[in-house]
């Protein structure tokens, strides 16, 4: 037994002096790929909304000598603004070609999305980065400089009606015409639409607007947009007159508009006094009971209306003698809206009083959506009340009869009527000689 060990070692070093002594055979070796030269049919990139679906620059570049077939040969080729060091650039990657065609609307989506100026040439930059499938042995290739302007997308807006049309009060709530439009193709970009309108030939430096609700490329116009719209925009009263509108098309997170074609509608607004009703809890949020607000342009709507104290002084203001809307509560401060928006005084967005028991005068312009809530506490002054000129004398208002009174030791004088708030003097035909007793 003592003898295996050495006899052990001795076959095992003759196994590997025989094995030393065998032919060795490489591993297969492929040589390193090479740095691509990449070229563009030209430096100067003319996009239109003409050739939107046309190749408008192809990119080539040269060999990379892969030890590979051409399946696992990949390039992608990146194009930038200059100086960007390649950040959120707009890319292609393409497979064992050597050849890339770019569309103009590839490339105004990408100049648009960057929030480039129409019309105005942006610095660009594009290179090739080489590689096998796999991303092994990735190669960057020259950089070369390229041009291109961005262009304003054009869309159509058409209308099922074009006038004339003469809104009623029987009809300002049916829709009268509805306009309809396709997007404009600016890629994945989000867009959000307004309607701008302005007096025939005025041009549209400075439009009256209508936002479109989100998502939606059609406006329907009752009577009572149509009969706002001639107001809005100048048409006299009892005159037919015609309104130019357009589309605009708002591309989100860039200052990027488009605009569509105009159309001209005919509108004759005719004479009419319109309401509007302020429900709350003061009178039990009944509208068809509330307090009323006039108008006879559709637009400027104003009342008086008095507030008991008590209760919790919410209110909303509803376009008519029910809740089957559109009713408008709090919009932020100074403004309504239509929308649920939640009033820091009330918790919900209900409108609130100033305080309770007191004489409003309430103003709404339906353009801009301002309210006004003014307190207008009534007194008299003048020589003939106890205050004389300098100093009004209160007057209390009568829920019961919609009347504002006062008793007084008058002397003879002359007196006028105020509001003392605003301190703004009524007319002067109120003005009267008292005689005392």
């Amino acid at each position: 037994m003592k003898n295996i060990f050495p006899f052990s070692v001795c076959i095992l070093g003759a196994l590997l002096f025989l094995a030393s002594c065998e032919k060795t055979e490489d591993l297969p070796h492929y040589k390193e790929s090479t740095v691509t030269q990449l070229s563009a049919s030209a430096s100067t990139i003319n996009v239109t909304a003409a050739n939107a679906n046309q190749n408008v620059v192809t990119f080539s570049w040269t060999d990379a000598a892969m030890a590979t077939d051409s399946a696992n040969q990949k390039y992608i080729i990146e194009v930038a603004p200059k100086g960007s060091s390649f950040a959120n650039p707009i890319f292609y990657t393409v497979y064992g070609v050597q050849q890339l065609s770019v569309k103009g609307a590839d490339i105004n989506n990408y100049l648009v999305k960057l929030g480039a100026n129409y019309g105005a040439a942006t610095q660009l930059e594009a290179r090739c980065i080489s590689s096998y499938r796999n991303n092994n042995d990735q190669k960057v290739s020259n950089v070369i400089a390229l041009t291109a302007s961005a262009y304003a997308v054009p869309f159509t807006v058409t209308a099922n009606a074009s006038g004339p049309f003469e809104p009623t009060i029987a009809t300002k709530d049916n829709e009268l015409a509805k306009l309809t439009w396709g997007a404009p193709d600016y890629g994945a970009a989000t867009l959000s639409y307004v309607l701008e309108y302005v007096l025939n030939g005025a041009g549209f430096s400075n439009p009256k607007t209508i936002v479109i609700a989100a998502g939606k490329m059609d406006k329907s116009l009752t009577g009572m947009e149509l009969y706002q719209m001639a107001n809005t925009s100048g048409v006299p009263m009892g005159t037919s007159g015609k309104v130019d509108v357009r589309i605009k098309a708002v591309i989100a997170g860039t200052n990027q508009i488009s605009y569509s074609n105009t159309l001209t509608l005919t509108i004759k607004p005719v004479e009419m006094t319109l309401y509007m009703y302020l429900p709350g809890d003061y009178q039990g949020w009944n509208p068809a009971a509330a307090p009323r607000l006039a108008s006879t342009d559709g637009i400027n709507y104003e009342g008086y209306v008095w507030v008991p104290a008590g209760g919790s002084g919410e209110y909303k203001i509803a376009s008519q003698a029910n809740w089957n809307g559109p009713n408008y509560g709090y919009g932020g401060a100074g403004l309504i809206s239509s929308a649920s928006v939640n009033n820091p005084q009330t918790g919900n967005d209900n409108l609130k009083w100033p305080a309770a028991g007191a004489y409003y005068l309430v103003k709404v312009n339906m353009s801009t959506l301002a309210l006004s809530v003014t307190r207008t506490d009534w007194g008299v002054i003048g020589s003939a009340t106890p205050g004389g000129w300098d100093n009004s004398t209160p007057m209390a208002y009568d829920a019961a009869s919609g009347t504002w009174k006062v008793t007084i030791a008058a002397s003879t004088g002359e007196f006028k009527f105020e509001l003392i708030t605003a301190g703004i003097l009524i007319s002067e035909w109120v003005a009267a000689l008292v005689r005392c007793n």
